[in-house]
Parts: C-alpha cells; structure tokens; sequence
C-alpha cells in the first residue's frame, strides 16, 4: 500500500485578475476569464525553490518526519529561469533543506501532470524496496508570459505543495490517503508543436478517458469527487463531458481565489477537498491531471 502523508501548501499573495502584468489592462481579456470563473491569482516575489522549502518543511512537520527520514525528494516543476545546467534551484533547495546528500529527481516534462508522475515515481521506488519515504514538492512560479496566462485561457498562479509518500500512514495534521490506482496516457504532436487547439483537446480527452477506464476498472466503490487541474471553469465543463462525468462531481472550488496552480493543483485540491467537507474515513475520490502532452489518472481512499 502507498499513502500520501501531511499535504501542505503555499502561495503568493492574492491579487486580483485585473492587475496580471501579461494581460496589459485587456479588459476583453479580463471579462472573458473572469466569465469563466477566475476572479484572483497568486503571485510570488520569491523563487520556486523558496516556495518549495516552506511547503516541504511544513509537510514533513505535518507528516512527523524529519530529514533523516527522507532517502528521495522529486522536485516536480516546469519554473526555470536558466538552462538546464545552470539551473541553481535543487542546489538552493537542498542546501536550504540541510540535503546536500539526499537524492533528488526531477519531474518536468509533464507539465500540469508533473505532480501526479511523480506520486506515481514515488510509489515505485517504495514498491521495490529503494526507498522507505519519500518527499515529494510540486512548485511553480510563472516565469514568462505563457506561463501566467496560457493559451489566453487560463490564468497560472504561483505556488507550492508538498507531501510524504510512505508504505503506512504518517501523521495527523491532515487527512492521509491510500492509492488504490494509477494510469497514464500521453499525446506528443501538442509537444512537438505539430497540433491545433481543437486536436489538442481531443488529444487530452482520449488520454483522459483512456485513464479513467483503466483506473474505475479496479475501484468497486462509487466516488465521492473529481478532483481535476483548476481550469477555466468553460474547459472544465466540456471536459467532464466528454469523459461522461457531471460537472457538479468535478471540485473547482479553489478557482475563484487560487487560479490555476500548474500541477501543484493536484495536491491543493485533493487536501482541501478532503478538510473542507470533511470526507469520512473510507470515501474514494480521483484526482484527473491534464498536461499538453499527457494525462494521469489517480484514485484515492481517505485513511
């Protein structure tokens, strides 16, 4: 069994819609995201890798382990302001965390499905014995114009999240949950810039679908959520509909307020899904990430 312990997250300060730098005051712009449910975003005056500290020092505290614990990080993250090689963020981030020894393995390329590749990494390396607990940290922070404001239909929002990934529930601070499945499914022509949007979204749908069958294949519970990416709220609904889900199961709870944070929304939403309704110990809920050239899917139990 795999269980993620202690969620923990950070933002930037809350500002509203109105006032993102790459929307230059467009008040077309403006009305049309916030008709599809985005009202404030979050914006950091510091790095990812800062946020990504503070969210992983509150997680372990949440999940009582400490860094002596910890034989793997997975950094997820798509934030680099500089080339690979001289990308400074996992040293600073280990050297701020005391972890100049713990090994650390990046997860990038799935872009808004970083986080939940690397809950499915993680759950490997514990399933074959190379690892005992493993601290994973989702952080992003927009770093261009096409990062804050994506395709112009989505606003991003800056953030991070962290958890604990063990064979056993840790910790009492926040609800812990068991994966009871996973599934991935990728779609590369969006990647090699070889699509159109309408393509793209059905590449997205078939991946997605491909996801939920396997993963509901092995769950003999009816779920109490979906919990997705937070999306434009117009993108979300025709999601759920092709995939056949009702749009009133799929939480978007944090839209208004938080945007859209890359794949860190995975974390987000799944903890405060799990706390503000107070889920009862038992209910299973999916989490359903989409990327530009992947999707996963996830199913959960609350412990």
């Amino acid at each position: 069994m795999i269980f993620v312990n202690g969620i923990r997250y950070v933002l930037g300060e809350s500002r509203p819609i109105s006032s993102v730098p790459e929307l230059g005051g467009d008040e077309a712009a403006i009305k049309f995201l916030a008709d599809r449910g985005f009202k404030n975003y979050r914006h950091s005056t510091v790095e990812a890798w800062e946020l990504g500290v503070e969210a992983a020092r509150q997680a372990m505290q949440a999940a009582e382990v400490n860094v002596a614990d910890i034989d793997q990080v997975i950094y997820a993250s798509v934030s680099s302001r500089s080339p690979a090689h001289g990308d400074l963020s996992i040293g600073l981030f280990a050297h701020r965390m005391e972890m100049l020894t713990t090994p650390i393995t990046g997860v990038c390329f799935g872009e808004c499905t970083n986080a939940m590749l690397g809950i499915e990494h993680a759950a490997m390396l514990l399933e074959t014995g190379r690892a005992r607990t493993v601290l994973l940290v989702s952080t992003d922070v927009a770093c261009s114009k096409e990062q804050r404001v994506t395709t112009g239909q989505t606003i991003c929002s800056d953030g991070a999240a962290a958890c604990v990934i063990t064979r056993e529930p840790r910790g009492s601070a926040v609800p812990s949950f068991e994966l009871l499945g996973f599934a991935k499914a990728f779609h590369h022509l969006s990647r090699a810039g070889m699509s159109n949007p309408a393509k793209s979204f059905r590449d997205i749908c078939g991946a997605a679908m491909k996801c939920k069958k396997t993963v509901l294949s092995k769950i003999d519970k009816p779920l109490a959520k979906w919990i997705p990416n937070t999306a434009n709220s117009e993108v979300a609904g025709a999601l759920a509909s092709v995939l056949g889900i009702p749009a009133s199961m799929f939480y978007l709870d944090n839209l208004p307020e938080y945007a859209h944070v890359f794949s860190t929304d995975q974390l987000i939403n799944l903890v405060d899904w799990a706390t503000r309704s107070k889920a009862p110990s038992g209910s299973v809920v999916a989490g359903l990430a989409t990327g530009t050239s992947g999707s996963s899917v996830a199913a959960w139990r609350v412990v």
